[in-house]
């Protein structure tokens, strides 16, 4: 099968082959390979990573990742972590030294910031990207994210705050509710609104509030959720054709947000253009999904002084078969 050049022409949404079973799903399983692991990623090329590399000219870094321990209960019946400091050498009269260890117990890799591997979701004929079965994610050598660990996340990232956007154009928006899901309309108002302009393989990154507002939430309100997750309201995008299409002829290598998913929920009752995000994108195409990232000082910083494209890196856990990692992204500016 022919492998396209990722620094050449790509597809557009339309020109993608169309799954038989559901013509409404467009399919990317071949553009990169029948072997490949690594999906909208290859897109990450040298050339775009050393273009991107240029952004760099404060020297100022942010760090991507909330607090493991946040939220606070976990949402979706996701573990609790829990952190052991083991004293595994103790000072004694004869010998000063102390030691410590530590270690990580009930570690759900989706509790906190997180991307989601291609083994997370499957699309609506039960298999994964490239086809792959649920029992090539349980053996995990397919498209585990030990791939994507293997070979490293960097390049072009371009924020998307749609809070902000929101808060200066005097628009209706409520980071806790899907009433008003994010349109493509809106994306677009948001990019021109901030002077961004789109390049093939950028890592989309969105802020629609949710963590700013999760924080200003009580402890009783925060356990209210992580117990009812099933009444949990988060704004996000849109979950149709046409926001599949404008995420894919944009050509990004990945899209995260702030929010616990990347569609608003709950969803809308069902309707003819409706289609779930995280199938298509994750399953049909191989774009990675980012949860829960923290753009708080990020986005003050891309507030303050208008640059709101900047160099981004990203280290998953080198675990064979894993289903989801922390980020652990920084972005460079």
């Amino acid at each position: 099968m022919t492998r396209i050049d990722p620094d050449g022409p790509l597809p557009s949404f339309d020109d993608l082959p169309i799954d038989k079973s559901d013509t409404k799903r467009p399919l990317n399983a071949y553009i990169w390979g029948e072997d490949d692991a690594m999906g909208c990623l290859n897109l990450l090329t040298p050339a775009r990573i050393r273009n991107a590399a240029l952004l760099i000219k404060t020297g100022n870094i942010f760090p991507l990742n909330w607090d493991l321990e946040k939220p606070n209960p976990p949402l979706f019946e996701r573990s609790a972590l829990k952190h052991d400091v083991l004293h595994r050498r103790k000072a004694t009269a004869e010998n000063p030294l102390n030691t410590f260890d530590d270690m990580y117990q009930n570690f759900n890799t989706q509790s906190s910031t997180q991307w989601d591997s291609f083994g997370h979701f499957s699309g609506t004929a039960g298999t994964f990207y490239n086809k792959a079965t649920a029992a090539d994610v349980a053996e995990g050598s397919k498209i585990g994210i030990h791939h994507w660990a293997r070979k490293g996340i960097a390049g072009r990232a371009v924020l998307l705050d749609i809070l902000a956007w929101t808060k200066a154009t005097g628009r209706e928006y409520d980071a806790s509710s899907s009433k008003k899901p994010v349109s493509t309309a809106d994306l677009d108002a948001c990019a021109q609104w901030q002077g961004v302009v789109f390049q093939v393989g950028d890592i989309l990154l969105i802020r629609f509030g949710w963590i700013e507002w999760y924080e200003r939430q009580t402890p009783d309100e925060k356990a209210n959720l992580g117990k009812n997750f099933r009444t949990l309201g988060c704004n996000g995008l849109e979950a149709s054709r046409d926001m599949l299409r404008w995420l894919w002829d944009h050509h990004f290598a990945a899209v995260a947000s702030d929010a616990p998913p990347l569609e608003a929920i709950p969803k809308p009752l069902p309707n003819p253009h409706s289609m779930d995000l995280h199938e298509t994108m994750l399953s049909n195409w191989g774009m990675p999904i980012g949860e829960l990232f923290y753009l708080e000082e990020l986005a003050n910083s891309c507030c303050w002084d208008r640059r709101y494209a900047f160099f981004f890196s990203s280290s998953v856990l080198n675990k064979f078969g894993g289903i989801a990692s922390p980020p652990n992204a920084i972005a460079f500016k």
